[in-house]
């Protein structure tokens, strides 16, 4: 192509341009663009089933803290609460590649924001006073705050990090360490080329954790089937199949027993995959 077609390409208008291909070139409608635009499009969010319960958590204000004491007591007085749960009701443990995340923490809290309790009730309002009314007494401890930390291995967010489940071959988890996996590679003489390069410069830099930040925040329906005990989930996520596997091993069941419904989901960018419901 000349430099001339190739400006005339550029600069060509888009509601001008002709293709002559049957498919390339050609405009297209997205499948779930009138939902959209029109506002008919539905989200987990949006879905209500009859009779469903509001569930709430309790986060932990603390990086690291050892849980003295939880009193559920006032929160499971309410009226309208019909269940409230600490991790020392459950050991469900959840994990893409390692299975080390507990779904309620229990003992101790490995970072700010970890669920230390959960509360279902009628409403969501009466799910909100509930978590409010729930005592923890925690012992802070000293956390792991940084790269440099986990590295020097004085305090282990997990000691038994060689021993969790993991994906074999993928993960390579190293015993007294806070390393969840080992993977080496080397391509080339990288020092051969630092030696003669005319000049080598070294710097450090750190960048923070980042949230996907969707429109639409992480939210799940889960209907559990008293005559097929089949589970049913309808939830805002990436990954139905990871899901669906993945909620199976949590709780002891088989994969056919669990049913995973994606409505329109409102943004991801990666957030939504994975364990998050």
């Amino acid at each position: 192509m000349s430099l001339q077609e190739l400006e005339h390409c550029t600069y060509q208008h888009h509601g001008d341009y002709e293709s002559g291909y049957k498919h390339v070139g050609q405009p297209y409608q997205r499948k779930d663009a009138l939902e959209k635009v029109t506002g008919q499009a539905r989200y987990a969010f949006d879905l209500e089933m009859p009779g469903m319960l509001h569930a709430k958590t309790l986060h932990s204000p603390h990086a690291r803290a050892k849980i003295l004491k939880i009193d559920t007591s006032k929160a499971e007085a309410l009226a309208g609460v019909k269940a409230v749960i600490t991790g020392e009701n459950y050991d469900i443990v959840v994990g893409l590649y390692m299975q080390d995340k507990l779904a309620l923490a229990k003992g101790e809290t490995r970072y700010q924001g970890e669920v230390v309790a959960a509360v279902a009730a009628t409403t969501e309002a009466i799910a909100e006073k509930a978590i409010s009314l729930i005592e923890v007494e925690y012992e802070v401890l000293e956390p792991v705050r940084n790269l440099d930390d986990a590295l020097a291995a004085k305090t282990l967010v997990h000691p038994n990090i060689h021993e969790i489940k993991h994906v074999e071959g993928v993960f390579f988890p190293q015993a007294g360490t806070n390393i969840a996996s080992l993977n080496k590679s080397l391509k080339g003489d990288p020092k051969g080329a630092m030696a003669e390069a005319d000049l080598v410069l070294e710097n450090e830099f750190t960048l923070p954790a980042v949230a996907h930040v969707p429109l639409e925040t992480h939210v799940a329906i889960v209907e559990a089937d008293p005559y097929t005990d089949k589970i049913r989930i309808w939830t805002s996520a990436q990954s139905p199949f990871a899901l669906r596997q993945l909620m199976a091993f949590s709780f002891g069941i088989s994969d056919s027993d669990i049913e995973v419904h994606i409505p329109f989901v409102g943004g991801g960018f990666g957030g939504k995959a994975g364990i998050h419901l």
